[in-house]
């Protein structure tokens, strides 16, 4: 395993959200500043999985699908077709949420230990891809109400009702991993103590913390406030995350 998979969670995380703004109301750059961060990521994602020696085929070709199908979209934005452009990246979102689910199925198959069941793997990948991709589409969307001055606020509102459910599925998935190879967790612990840490401090525990600071902003509607308290929500989930990731490809326990 490489560190592949965290950029293409970030990368389908972003895409995979923009389904739920509707274009017509952010107007179209909101849609090319989405897809010029995910569309890099994600190729850096596959250029990390192609140069492996163990590149999967199959979920290198969904992605690279992904890609092609965001790129079409971005061309479309740019060139003044909405809702072609609009079309075109719900189709890329969906590919890419069945190519994270079919790359942690992958990753199963390089990992050991009774923790190592595809399910949970692929539960553990998207749920990975839902929370980094909710919070920084939830912190990107909150500075385009600078932008569109009369933006409703149920877009931000579904994608911190999204971070909160990620956050769930996170805390689920990695309470999964232990109970299965309770062994194998404290070994991990044992092993990786510092990341283990991290993980759970800046991917779990802080958001978690936070989250009611976040809510309570969304629901009366301060969104530059949200946006502020969403910038650190960022940065934990993304070093927690890296942290987790870390973990799997050094000892093969899904964090």
């Amino acid at each position: 395993m490489d560190f592949s998979s965290y950029f293409a969670q970030i990368a389908v995380g972003v895409v995979g959200l923009t389904p739920l703004v509707p274009w017509r109301a952010v107007g179209r750059g909101y849609f090319v500043m989405m897809l010029a961060i995910a569309l890099p990521l994600l190729a850096v994602a596959g250029w990390y999985r192609a140069s492996g020696q163990e590149a999967g085929g199959a979920v290198l070709v969904l992605f690279g699908a992904c890609g092609l199908l965001g790129l079409a979209s971005l061309t479309c934005f740019l060139g003044g077709k909405g809702t072609p452009g609009w079309h075109l990246v719900r189709a890329s979102a969906l590919l890419g949420w069945i190519a994270i689910a079919a790359d942690g199925v992958r990753a199963a198959g390089l990992a050991s230990g009774p923790a190592a069941e595809p399910a949970l793997l692929a539960a553990n990948f998207v749920a990975g891809a839902l929370l980094l991709g909710a919070s920084l589409s939830a912190m990107l969307l909150g500075h385009w109400y600078l932008v569109v001055k009369d933006l409703p606020v149920e877009p931000l509102r579904a994608l911190t009702l999204v971070f909160f459910a990620a956050l769930g599925a996170r805390l689920a998935a990695t309470a999964a991993a232990f109970l299965l190879d309770p062994s194998g967790g404290s070994a991990v612990v044992d092993r990786s103590f510092l990341f283990v840490l991290v993980y759970g401090l800046f991917s779990l525990g802080t958001p978690i913390g936070m989250s009611w600071m976040v809510w309570g902003t969304v629901r009366i509607r301060s969104t530059q406030a949200a946006t502020g308290i969403l910038y650190g929500v960022v940065a934990f989930i993304l070093m927690g995350e890296a942290a987790g990731r870390f973990v799997l490809i050094r000892t093969g326990f899904p964090l």
